[in-house]
């Protein structure tokens, strides 16, 4: 409100004034006081400075395209918009100008026999004859006194400029997106030469060709990493890094946990023990009886894991994005070995937390390394009163978050009870001392 008040006081003034000679003229009946009420309409055109505010929101709307397509896309969509706008504005103006004119001097709307036609057919005629003064066009309608003509050619000079700027913008546009595409046809017709000429088997040609073209969509909707960012303090880099990864980690109660309590351990981890990982449909991560080394979280896509139970049977679960988690035991035991195989069932992107890096990581803070550690030697407990048949590299979470938060409560619960032994015996040795 601080910011706009004035230009909207502009905007609302002329709507007042207009508003009160309205009235002041049907009282009077004058001839001269419904002149000037055409007059001031003139001032109504204050609300051009409402263009002010389009621009701003214009680049709000851009800020939400994420992909260089979209992007000239909504510029060319811009471009026209912009030319409707102006042509909009000045069709006003050309109509007024005959509308003030009409009866004491020969105008278009006489010469096209157009007073009883209705308003919205005058103004289409007008802004026709806009357009056609922006584009080679013709058509009827030609200025017929020198307020019109004088007016024309100012709008001619301006759409010589005008005209030039937007077509070669929008022309532009074009052929940015002409050379995407160009650019993405080459790069393949390269790569099934490359396939081909290496004698690539079917199958496999074709799953990677299916990836690829997934990787590019995905790769043209994606925003890559502006160079200012290498411009950024260590703490701020930090930060961006613990921003991206994140939001896929917070499914899992710790990490959540360690989100409200000690977000700075959460940004070394980003640092340095938080990787990404793709997989093309029918990849597999890992096979049974290999050794776990992450801790995997899915970003997109769907994983299928299969293992056998302790009858032989193979048993399965899905793996679902925002829900699971795989291999967490790997953070809590020296060692631990897959017991089956996950496979991606579409492409797939994961977000992998390094086992060995984590717990140096999170032995730098005490408070955070006493929580950590409670809770580890609880997750330990249970997970060797599970049956070995029973159990999986998979935590589905919809099953076991009630039970990890549970495990989180005591762990704050027994710091909370150590910190408060540790205060007691300080208090004690002082006043001994």
């Amino acid at each position: 409100a601080t910011t706009w008040f004035v230009p909207d006081l502009l905007v609302v003034l002329p709507d007042w004034v207009f508003t009160m000679q309205s009235v002041g003229s049907s009282k009077t009946g004058s001839e001269s006081s419904v002149r000037l009420l055409r007059i001031v309409r003139l001032m109504r055109t204050v609300r051009l400075i409402r263009l002010l505010k389009l621009r701003w929101i214009l680049a709000t709307l851009n800020d939400l395209l994420s992909s260089e397509y979209s992007s000239i896309l909504a510029n060319i969509a811009k471009m026209i918009m912009v030319l409707c706008i102006i042509n909009h504005y000045i069709a006003c103006v050309f109509y007024f100008i005959a509308d003030v004119q009409h009866g004491w001097q020969d105008t278009w709307i006489d010469s096209l026999v157009l007073a009883d036609a209705t308003w919205e057919y005058k103004y289409l005629t007008a802004f026709h004859w806009s357009m056609t003064q922006f584009t080679p066009a013709t058509m009827q309608l030609q200025p017929h006194n020198s307020v019109e003509r004088s007016f024309a050619i100012a709008i001619v000079v301006l759409a010589l400029v005008g005209f030039s700027y937007l077509v070669g913008s929008i022309t532009n546009s074009q052929s940015q997106l002409r050379s995407m595409t160009e650019d993405a046809s080459k790069q393949f017709w390269i790569l099934r030469r490359y396939l081909k000429h290496h004698h690539v088997p079917l199958v496999l040609s074709c799953r990677i060709q299916r990836y690829l073209e997934h990787a590019w969509q995905k790769q043209k909707a994606s925003v890559s990493e502006p160079r200012l960012c290498s411009l950024l303090s260590e703490q701020l880099s930090n930060e961006l890094k613990c921003a991206r990864s994140l939001p896929h980690m917070l499914v899992h109660p710790l990490f959540d946990c360690l989100h409200k309590s000690s977000y700075v351990s959460l940004q070394r981890l980003a640092v340095s023990a938080i990787s990404w990982s793709n997989l093309a449909r029918g990849d597999s991560l890992f096979f049974p009886s290999e050794i776990a080394t992450h801790l995997y979280f899915v970003v997109e896509g769907r994983l299928h894991y299969a293992k056998l139970d302790a009858s032989g049977q193979e048993t399965y679960e899905w793996v679902d994005r925002a829900e699971d988690w795989i291999a967490e035991p790997v953070l809590w035991t020296p060692m631990w070995v897959h017991l089956g195989t996950l496979t991606a069932v579409s492409e797939s992107s994961l977000v992998l937390v390094d086992g060995a890096t984590f717990g140096s990581i999170i032995g730098l803070n005490p408070a955070v390394f006493q929580l950590v550690s409670s809770y580890a030697r609880k997750f330990v407990d249970w997970l060797n009163s599970v049956p070995r048949g029973d159990l999986s590299d998979v935590s589905q979470g919809e099953d076991v978050t009630p039970m990890l938060r549970g495990f989180i409560e005591d762990a704050i619960s027994t710091e909370r009870t150590f910190n408060l032994k540790n205060a007691s015996l300080a208090v004690a040795s002082k006043a001994f001392s």
